[in-house]
């Protein structure tokens, strides 16, 4: 039962990586000369962290019950992490103390004020038959989408916006995410270069300022204040401070009380990434829409009887099938839809029962930060 309630912030004191897809390894195995970072953590790198925090703070007692006998593995029944009993999305925390939560990807720049603005639906789309998956690319194509202001030569913005600050101006994420460029060429083992192995990386850093954050829910006090640890790939290093929070509700929770008011929304915003079925867009008149992919390390701190115990938390393995090896393994991919995406409900109760927890997968993925949503009428 959870008891404690904290902000967690976490500030990259440099540039930092957070790896996906595109790294200089694949899941197969095979290699990449090209690596870019996400901008975003991960939930399951920010469960990780914790968890690493949590049990090394209690060494030499340390108790895998502290913190469960293994990561998230999708479809496992037993995602339990210790004393962790539920985790936010990521999202930004300037240093006011503000929240910054996805405003949907459904805004534009003005050009007259050079201001963010959302584009809105004239009127309801009820004789809109074709659904369309806008991206944040440049659109281009099949002809304009009747019933909307939209432009049709402009990118479209995944706006942040200011929940302390009602007037607030809309944030472009791509003003806070900056991008550094490292490249080079590695070394052969005689201490040559190779022409071959040339390399380029692109990490990102926080604009000054601002953190990410989640809200940590926990059934036991957390062992900790403030530290410094890594994070992601290239032990990216992370100020991790946590704020108790007593017993106020979270900026989550007040979304969620919100979302059960609201009654005949037609707009739904995504403030994480979802794990839902593919069928999902057949819920929605209207959708605004891309996928992040998700694939998280599994590491077992307990042998259960199988030499499951991972001994080498620092190599992979990308034979997922081998449970006698050490090494951590990399989990299947999924696709998961877009934090930021927006979703018009055609049927608004299916389209929930998708992104709420009404099967273990949801359940277990909505309790780690994913499948967090706004009702907007």
């Amino acid at each position: 039962m959870t008891k404690f309630k904290y902000l967690v912030k976490m500030t990259p004191l440099n540039t930092y990586f957070f790896g996906g897809e595109k790294t200089f390894t694949t899941s197969k195995g095979e290699t990449n000369y090209f690596a870019r970072s996400n901008q975003w953590p991960q939930q399951t790198t920010v469960l990780g962290m914790l968890r690493y925090l949590i049990g090394k703070s209690v060494v030499p007692e340390f108790d895998p019950g502290i913190i469960g006998n293994h990561s998230f593995i999708i479809g496992d029944s037993d995602n339990t992490f210790g004393m962790i009993d539920k985790l936010s999305p990521v999202f930004l925390v300037n240093s006011k103390g503000h929240y910054l939560l996805e405003s949907g990807t459904d805004h534009q720049k003005d050009k007259k004020t050079g201001k963010i603005e959302r584009f809105e639906l004239k009127q309801e789309l009820i004789d809109l038959t074709d659904r369309f998956s806008v991206y944040d690319t440049k659109y281009a194509g099949v002809g304009k989408i009747p019933n909307l202001t939209f432009d049709y030569k402009e990118y479209l913005v995944p706006a942040l916006r200011n929940t302390n600050v009602s007037d607030a101006d809309l944030i472009n994420p791509s003003d806070l995410f900056i991008e550094q460029f490292q490249v080079g060429n590695k070394k052969n083992y005689k201490g040559g270069t190779d022409d071959e192995a040339f390399f380029k990386q692109v990490f990102y850093r926080l604009a000054k300022g601002y953190s990410f954050a989640v809200i940590l829910e926990t059934n036991a006090e957390l062992p900790f204040n403030e530290v410094i640890d890594t994070m992601g790939a290239d032990q990216s290093l992370f100020k991790v401070e946590a704020t108790d929070l007593k017993d106020q509700d979270s900026l989550f929770d007040l979304i969620e009380k919100e979302n059960e008011s609201v009654t005949g929304a037609s707009r739904i915003v995504l403030l994480s990434d979802a794990f839902v079925e593919f069928s999902v867009i057949e819920k929605c008149r209207f959708a605004i829409s891309g996928t992040n992919d998700f694939r998280n390390i599994v590491t077992h701190t307990v042998d259960n009887g199988d030499n499951k115990k991972t001994g080498n938390f620092h190599q992979i393995t990308h034979d997922i099938q081998n449970i006698k090896h050490l090494a951590s393994k990399h989990a299947l991919k999924f696709n998961l839809l877009r934090r930021g995406s927006v979703l018009f409900a055609n049927d608004a109760i299916a389209l929930l029962s998708h992104l709420n927890n009404k099967d273990l997968n949801n359940r277990d993925f909505q309790k780690i930060g994913y499948n967090y949503f706004q009702l907007i009428k």
